[in-house]
């Protein structure tokens, strides 16, 4: 029990909550697994400064039975007009929060964790500008890049200094969940009420986005992001190697030398892990 303890992720997500359904889906997955002790959700940062987005956060880990601490991003991005479900979510309500960065710090001074960076990687990026040798940073887990085009994916996309910043500089392990794995994946159907569903539907009914029986779903990028970052064992894993972001945007992976991996996966087996791990209980 104690080494099972002492193994156990610490896990701070950072999310660009409201643009995108996936985002309330990995959240979903991480305080399941925390819930069953698989790891220890630690916060859960903004990467935009959507102004509902840290009330949402919270909402949707308070439904779950977690609560952790809530950062809120400062810095303003182009995408935070894009919010289709952080205001429903919130429901007028308002919640403690703290400066995203000013929580990563707090939580690296208690010890050893790990970041997974699902949305654009503005707070990363001040992190290891305000923290270059970022102790206790174990690992980042980055949904990030495409490898199978030469196109800017959407992430690195609204904030390409940053992500420049972060691969080129980050001095911990990065392994990076690519847009092609997460794209090959849809999941969410087993997910049929509360927040999460509620964030799915809203996202849907914009998009039009539902799976072929006409549940809500949404494809798993952000979902295999976290998944891999709490139990990698059922993930492939690139040779290390270094990802370069140009200034367009666009990622290429140069293997030898280098801190970075990219994931990769079995699309089915992937989906119906986290389906089954997110699915609605009885006591939902």
């Amino acid at each position: 029990m104690q080494n099972e303890r002492k193994n156990k992720v610490r896990l701070v997500i950072d999310t660009d909550l409201g643009c995108d359904s996936d985002d309330a889906l990995a959240l979903a997955l991480a305080c399941r697994l925390h819930g069953r002790g698989k790891t220890q959700l630690a916060a859960i940062t903004c990467a935009t400064a959507r102004p509902a987005a840290p009330a949402a956060a919270a909402a949707i880990a308070a439904y779950y039975g977690v609560r952790p601490p809530i950062g809120r991003l400062t810095e303003k991005l182009a995408c935070d007009e894009l919010d289709y479900y952080n205001r429903q979510l919130a429901d007028g309500t308002t919640v403690e929060t703290e400066e995203s960065v000013a929580l990563m710090k707090r939580i690296l001074d208690e010890g050893e964790a790990v970041i997974a960076a699902i949305g654009p990687l503005t707070a990363v990026a001040r992190l290891l500008q305000e923290r270059p040798q970022a102790e206790n940073l174990r690992a980042l887990y980055i949904m990030a890049g495409r490898f199978d085009a030469d196109r800017a994916e959407w992430n690195v996309l609204q904030n390409v200094e940053a992500a420049r910043y972060v691969f080129r500089y980050a001095p911990c392990p990065i392994v990076v969940s690519p847009f092609e794995v997460g794209a090959a994946i849809q999941c969410g159907a087993t997910v049929t009420r509360g927040p999460v569903r509620q964030a799915l539907e809203l996202y849907a009914t914009r998009e039009g986005w539902k799976s072929a029986d006409g549940a809500p779903t949404r494809c798993a990028w952000d979902p295999v992001t976290v998944l891999a970052a709490i139990a990698p064992e059922g993930f492939t894993f690139t040779p290390f190697g270094t990802v370069d972001v140009d200034e367009t945007g666009v990622t290429r992976f140069r293997s030898g030398a280098g801190k970075h991996r990219i994931l990769g996966c079995d699309p089915t087996a992937i989906r119906d892990c986290i389906d089954a791990i997110i699915a609605t209980e009885q006591n939902d």
